[in-house]
């Protein structure tokens, strides 16, 4: 439940003041490998450089007005991947433009360029570092801040969930199927013969939980398998859905503390503990 709530509460909402900025060298520098202008087309002006920033390289049929862009595509020299960024309003629709993946986009709702990794969510309505996805029975976005809480809410949840599945249906096979049917154990079907009073609502409640805890415990082991290997592989499930080629070239134990923080075990053992934050870089991906 304290993963759950810091889930909920901690957000990972890209501040410029706070992340800080692009800075120029690393703008010229990848205008330069690129031959590409410095200033992207949607006319946004960082008030820190006074740049106005626009992308270059980028054919107009492919950003423009295509009604199903794919969320990512290869660039020309097959080297940089490249996503399709929505950088302006016009009177046929939304002109979307292909950037490079990793470098700073713009943001045609928060008007204002963003990080590599930094993906702008229509329901949280603000950029999310490192934006993994939404969850919706969080209530907020997966992202740098709060992965580790979402982790460890599922390694919990698959914890618990397998120690009721351990426990419960042994005892309905033992004590309360014996004496009804099999299809008492059968949800609704045992929901109706509690309703015709052939069963207790007791017994109903030791089936629906016990059927609740092993659909559970399937739901959340196969979450938390899925989403570690995409921690231990370096990448976000925004990047593996749109098949952004990510080579993160750390060891897996560095990959794993880059989101669960130094201390990850403490953590899991003791939730909220608050001495280990992740050790990535939330707006610089060196590696």
């Amino acid at each position: 439940m304290v993963n759950w709530i810091l889930l909920w509460q901690v957000d990972s909402t890209y501040e410029p003041d706070v992340h800080g900025t692009e800075p120029i060298s690393t703008q010229l520098r990848a205008a330069v490998r690129k031959n590409q202008d410095v200033r992207w087309s949607n006319g946004a002006t960082d008030s820190t450089t006074g740049l106005t920033y626009k992308g270059g390289g980028v054919p107009q049929s492919q950003s423009r007005d295509d009604p199903n862009p794919d969320p990512a595509s290869s660039s020309t020299d097959g080297e940089t991947y490249q996503v399709y960024v929505a950088t302006a309003l016009t009177a046929g629709g939304v002109e979307r433009q292909a950037v490079p993946y990793w470098s700073w986009m713009p943001c045609l709702v928060c008007q204002k360029p963003r990080p590599p990794r930094c993906h702008h969510c229509t329901l949280c309505n603000r950029c999310v570092l490192k934006r993994d996805h939404h969850c919706f029975f969080g209530r907020n976005c997966v992202g740098f801040s709060n992965q580790r809480y979402f982790i460890y809410f599922l390694a919990w949840s698959a914890m618990l969930t397998g120690w009721g599945t351990y426990m419960l249906p042994p005892f309905v096979f033992r004590h309360v199927l014996p004496r009804y049917s099999y299809w008492d154990f059968v949800w609704p079907v045992n929901v109706a013969r509690t309703v015709l009073g052939y069963l207790p609502v007791a017994y109903l409640h030791l089936a629906s939980v016990s059927l609740g805890a092993m659909v559970l415990l399937i739901f959340s082991s196969f979450m938390l398998v899925a989403h570690l290997n995409l921690v231990l592989r370096g990448v976000t499930s925004f990047e593996f859905d749109a098949k952004v080629k990510v080579a993160d070239t750390r060891p897996l134990a560095s990959r794993l503390r880059g989101v669960l923080g130094e201390n990850w075990g403490l953590s899991l053992l003791l939730p909220g503990f608050a001495w280990s934050p992740p050790l990535d870089d939330p707006v610089y991906w060196p590696y």
